[in-house]
């Protein structure tokens, strides 16, 4: 079986970003997963706050590992 996806561009350029990038924002989420998990059991922080800094700076740098941004979409 094969699916084309068609977009016109530029007006659906968001949508064509988001499926054309799914793999990546996908394998970014499992990332985070993984290592929030691993945070969870082997690391302590002081506040929430440290908890949040440190998530969004790994959800930063894996983002920008794997080519994508959240700036695609807006």
């Amino acid at each position: 079986m094969k699916a084309i996806l068609k977009y016109n561009l530029p007006e659906d350029q968001e949508n064509f970003h988001a499926a054309s990038h799914a793999t990546d924002l996908f394998l970014t989420l499992w990332d985070m997963d993984q290592l929030m998990r691993d945070y969870q059991k082997h690391h302590a922080f002081e506040s929430p706050d440290d908890v949040i800094d440190t998530m969004r700076e790994h959800l930063r740098d894996i983002m920008h590992e794997r080519g994508v941004s959240l700036d695609m979409m807006s």
